[in-house]
């Protein structure tokens, strides 16, 4: 027999063997348990911990997963953005380099159209310019006749001379800013300028009256003297003859 003693009143029980057995084995089980329940409970606590472990290190993992490939995107975006912009800057380049051979083209047609009409304007200037000479050269030699058309064809030379240097005189106003100075004896222009308008200046009027006096048949030679301010003629048949001279106004 087996005795007991309860641990609340203090009562001491006497018991047989198989309800001791009994009791104790009750007892184990109970104690069994509870420290299954306590294993468990620890087991789950740390399983949950291995979980929220887990868990934190696959979100931190999947972040910087995320962050890296964010990364990644962002350097392939960059390389695609600097790679459009260099093709779009090429392409700009290309355009404008095409936008001012095209400017510079227009340019060109504006000018060469340009040219075209100025020397189309300069064509008809000079075409005018030649037919206003012409017949101012026509009517000089009209009017030229007016100076010899009174002359005696039997006089002396010297008294021809003195007739057409008179006429001229009268008819031909000295004028220094009239432009009509004549350097060569070839350039009959300014000689039918003097003649036409009654002005001139001491070279012209000497070619004036050269080109009178040939009309009549006195040859003479037109001489320039070395300071340029007098023009005198002289008749070549002649040794000494007194000529018009003229003395150029300072």
């Amino acid at each position: 027999m087996n005795e007991i003693k309860c641990p609340n009143c203090g009562e001491v029980f006497t018991i047989d063997e198989n309800a001791y057995a009994s009791i104790v084995k009750q007892i184990r089980d109970s104690e069994f348990q509870s420290e299954i329940a306590e294993r468990e409970k620890m087991f789950k606590s740390e399983k949950d911990s291995a979980l929220a472990l887990v868990k934190t290190q696959l979100r931190e993992e999947n972040e910087k997963s995320i962050f890296e490939l964010k990364q990644e995107i962002a350097r392939l975006q960059a390389i695609i953005d600097s790679a459009q912009k260099d093709k779009q800057l090429e392409i700009n380049s290309a355009v404008s380099k095409k936008d001012r051979e095209i400017a510079e083209k227009n340019a060109e047609i504006i000018e060469l159209k340009g040219s075209v009409e100025s020397a189309k304007k300069d064509i008809v200037l000079k075409e005018n310019t030649l037919k206003a000479e012409y017949n101012a050269m026509l009517k000089a030699k009209d009017e030229a006749i007016e100076f010899y058309k009174d002359l005696n064809p039997e006089w002396s030379n010297i008294e021809k001379v003195a007739f057409i240097d008179n006429a001229i005189g009268k008819q031909i106003s000295y004028s220094p800013d009239f432009n009509t100075e004549v350097s060569d004896a070839g350039d009959a222009r300014a000689l039918w300028k003097i003649i036409d308008s009654g002005y001139g200046v001491c070279n012209g009027i000497a070619q004036v009256e050269q080109y009178i006096l040939g009309r009549i048949g006195v040859e003479t030679q037109r001489i320039l003297l070395e300071n340029g301010g007098k023009s005198i003629l002289k008749e070549q048949n002649i040794n000494v003859l007194k000529i018009q001279v003229y003395q150029k106004i300072q």
